[in-house]
């Protein structure tokens, strides 16, 4: 069973992860090195895989050698100031001819500035540029995978190859939004992560645009556009870059290359992919280079696929770049031409552009017609009926934001939707290939039915429109148990055989309950979660059934501590963790002590015995290689205790490498992403980094205005926040507005006795006391206060109020001149709005 992430009406102070059953050998000595590295020891020992090789670089510990291509040598290595492992590329020594300018150098920085102008799932991603001993150095996102290449060399359905060459394809696209051209395209410079996404990398002949001609040099010049390696020359007019097999016939005869010329690779490399030998033939490179600019491609072999996708080869393989397709983006749009595909599209939804697309013809595999069904798992789950009366519930809402919440839900739950499909179908398929491990496969599809129960259960609920739901929504679908486990044979330990006979019965209908209250309780119904995981817990104890009882203990102890009952928590969770170590359950482990982290670290003096958790986590985690998104998690709830604490500057830390993987895990345009921008502001603004917050807390303005549209209260929450920040800046007309926004959508949303309402009231009355508006700060501290009696505020906050209503008064009355801003409540309402964004 999947345990649960941090709920919507919170900030990313809560985990999401998958269950695993690894082996680990030696875990104090692992527990100790990971601590040193958490808090101030050295790193372990590492061991540099060739003689002669680097030590390090810079601070960037190394581990190994990945690889040498033409332009660099690519380490694994360890940065120990954000405690990630990276991809180091460093320019060879024989190509650095000393200087900033030279070929290697201009190409390896080229490519950094390439990569770094994209922040896209399907783009690796580059975290820092920068020079040792005079050599240029790129560090890179570490991705646990393969190359498309290495990838292709194991048997695979369509369905599946045309899944991955889509997603290289969606990071091409973006790449030429950006003006970038990557000119090599090719299944070496694609990885295929273990957790299912692909990334395009290797920018090294990339350019801004389209190659135009200038003077032939033989070393770089600089143009017009100043330094910007980006627009530098690398080589003489004429010449040409990439690799031949794939290069367009614009490339083979020197000139311009632009989007239609990666097009061009692309389909070469899907070509290969699809009948295992490429389209143009050549004993050496002068034949091979007559026969693409000639346009004379080999016989198209006799191997099964469908007419249109051929046709689509065709054009995007034609010589002239005018007759392919106008864009990369195009050419996905033409999956869209076979009938399954148009059944997948009415079952999925535009998103699913090619996962779908045919469950009909398998790739060097034994072909099983039941696969074919694969595209239909989904009917009665989330189909078109099923979008249609989820789509009718959202527009029956009276709330200023549910059309956007419902354009944000529906593209997340398509997205998961098609992945689930596409890991279905390769599940099928690889029970067809000789050697498969049936066991393994069966624990991947019993995971793989838990995760549709889980998005059955969030649409019925979704569809049911109760109280709250489309306010949640975003977060409840943004937040679904983690498909990447079902792919993944050390996290499949909660799915092993199963039992048989009635107690099987029983198991199955408690996992069933358990799915369904981590759904309701993602969608706020803390309550009814606890209830129902309680139950599940008695259930699993009952029948011997350690995992189980590990997972309703995660789930039941997480919402016992959203629901306000912390000490409750706190006992539930060490539970969790017992029953999970009982059972060598180790991810259930780690996340329920990710959790613990956060119910301990809210008392500060507790903030060593938080660390101590976070060790052990880390430790766990260091061992199952587990994905961005749970470390992410990790460094919040850490960094949280150590904000309550007082530690900020450890706090900074955590919170920036929780930005990074939750921008590795999702992408820019998530709500989590927005909320780790949110924290990220908070904190700054609390250390005085006033213009720094300001950036992060405007990025995640913008986030939450585009996900979930401009009346969403999360954004309100935001926009609080920001303002508070700019008050302190002395930007008090710009913070007057950003509050007004935020009162606007709040009352658009709320009644006006809800405490969101007179937080923000009371923060526009101290500005306007501030700038000598004493009229106008009365009216407003006077309706605020108000609402705090009528919701039978306490005796202390009713004194705030009235001892900033009594200055502004006494002050109208004098006629006083503005008073200093004081900041002082002002940061306490900022970090208010951080940690719990009102609901």
């Amino acid at each position: 069973m999947e345990c649960v992430s941090s709920p919507p009406d919170r900030s990313t102070d809560g985990i999401e992860g998958a269950i695993v059953r690894p082996k680990i050998a030696d875990r104090e000595r692992i527990r100790q090195d990971v601590f040193g590295r958490l808090f101030g020891g050295p790193p372990p020992a590492l061991d540099p895989s060739t003689d002669g090789e680097p030590q390090s670089v810079g601070r960037f510990v190394i581990q190994s050698t990945l690889g040498r291509g033409g332009m660099g040598v690519v380490y694994r290595a360890y940065d120990p100031h954000v405690r990630r492992v990276v991809a180091l590329k460093l320019l060879r020594p024989e190509l650095d001819l000393g200087t900033a300018g030279s070929l290697g150098a201009s190409r390896l920085e080229r490519e950094a500035q390439a990569m770094g102008r994209l922040n896209h799932p399907n783009v690796v991603t580059v975290h820092e540029v920068g020079t040792w001993n005079e050599r240029i150095f790129v560090a890179m996102e570490y991705v646990e995978g393969v190359t498309l290449r290495r990838w292709l060399e194991t048997p695979h359905g369509l369905t599946e190859v045309l899944g991955v060459f889509a997603q290289a394809a969606e990071g091409l696209a973006a790449a030429h939004r950006a003006g970038i051209v990557h000119r090599d395209f090719k299944p070496d410079n694609v990885m295929v992560g273990h957790d299912g996404r692909v990334r395009v990398m290797d920018f090294g002949l990339a350019r801004a645009g389209s190659d135009r001609e200038e003077t032939p040099h033989t070393v770089p010049v600089v143009s017009s556009e100043a330094n910007d390696p980006l627009n530098l020359r690398l080589t003489q007019t004429g010449a040409v870059l990439g690799t031949p097999a794939y290069m367009a016939p614009e490339q083979h005869r020197g000139s311009p290359a632009d989007a239609r010329s990666d097009q061009f690779a692309f389909c070469v490399a899907l070509y290969e992919a699809l009948f295992h030998e490429r389209p143009f033939a050549g004993a050496n490179y002068t034949e091979l280079a007559d026969d693409v600019m000639e346009g004379r491609r080999q016989p198209v072999p006799s191997r099964r696929i469908p007419g249109w996708l051929r046709r689509l080869l065709e054009r995007g393989l034609a010589t002239a770049p005018s007759e392919r397709f106008e864009s990369i983006d195009a050419l996905l749009a033409r999956l869209d031409r076979g009938p399954m595909r148009r059944r997948a599209a009415a079952v999925l939804g535009v998103g699913a552009v090619v996962v779908a697309s045919l469950s009909a013809a398998w790739i060097s595999l034994p072909r099983d017609p039941g696969c074919d069904r694969t595209v239909h798992a989904l009917d009665g789950t989330w189909d078109e009926q099923r979008r249609a009366t989820v789509e009718h519930m959202f527009a029956a809402t009276p709330t200023a934001y549910a059309t956007n919440a419902w354009r944000s839900t529906e593209r997340l739950l398509d997205a998961y939707a098609e992945r689930w499909i596409q890991q279905s179908s390769e599940v099928c398929a690889s029970r067809s290939v000789l050697g498969s491990k049936p066991n393994v496969l069966d624990r991947k599809q019993r995971c793989l039915e838990s995760r549709r129960d889980e998005l059955n259960a969030l649409v019925q609920l979704l569809a049911e429109g109760e109280p709250g739901t489309v306010l949640e929504s975003v977060q409840a679908a943004a937040t679904l148990s983690d498909l990447g486990a079902c792919a993944d044979e050390r996290r499949l330990h909660p799915w092993s055989t199963p039992r048989h006979g009635p107690e099987e019965e029983r198991l199955n209908s408690a996992r069933t309950e358990l799915v369904r209250a981590k759904v309701v309780g993602a969608l706020g119904r803390y309550d009814d979660a606890v209830e129902s995981a309680r139950a599940v817990a008695g259930i699993a104890q009952e029948l011997h059934a350690p995992s189980l009882l590990a997972s309703a203990l995660l789930v039941q102890g997480q919402y016992e501590e959203q629901a306000g009952h912390p000490e409750r928590a706190e006992q539930t969770l060490r539970a969790s963790i017992a029953a999970a170590e009982s059972e060598a359950a180790h991810e259930i482990r780690a996340q329920a002590l990710i959790r613990l982290i956060y119910v301990v670290g809210t008392n500060a003096e507790r903030f060593a015995e938080a660390q101590a958790l976070a060790a052990d986590a880390a430790a766990v985690l260091m061992v199952l290689g587990a994905d961005p998104l749970l470390q992410a998690k990790l460094d919040t709830n850490l960094g949280v205790a150590a904000r309550r604490a007082g530690q900020l500057d450890f706090a900074l830390d955590r919170y920036l490498a929780a930005l990074d993987g939750s921008t590795r895990a999702h992408g820019e345009d998530h709500p989590e992403t927005a909320r780790a921008y949110n924290n990220l502001g908070t904190l700054l603004s609390l250390m005085g980094r006033l213009d720094e917050a300001q950036q992060h807390l405007d990025r995640a303005i913008t986030i939450f205005a585009s996900v979930l549209g401009p009346q969403h209260p999360l954004l309100a929450s935001a926009l609080g926040a920001a303002a508070n920040n700019l008050a302190r800046q002395d930007r008090s007309m710009d913070a007057i507005r950003y509050h007004e926004r935020s009162l606007a959508i709040r009352r658009a949303n709320f009644h006006d006795d809800h405490p969101a309402v007179a937080r923000t009231l009371y923060n526009l009355g101290r500005i306007h006391y501030n700038l000598g508006h004493y009229e106008r700060a009365m009216a407003v501290l006077r309706e605020g206060r108000a609402l705090v009696v009528a919701d039978k505020a306490d005796a202390a906050e009713l004194t705030s109020w009235d001892e900033l209503l009594g200055l502004v008064e006494a002050a109208a009355e004098r006629g006083d001149m503005p008073p200093l801003l004081v900041s002082s409540d002002l940061a306490l309402q900022a970090n208010s709005s951080a940690a719990r964004p009102a609901p």
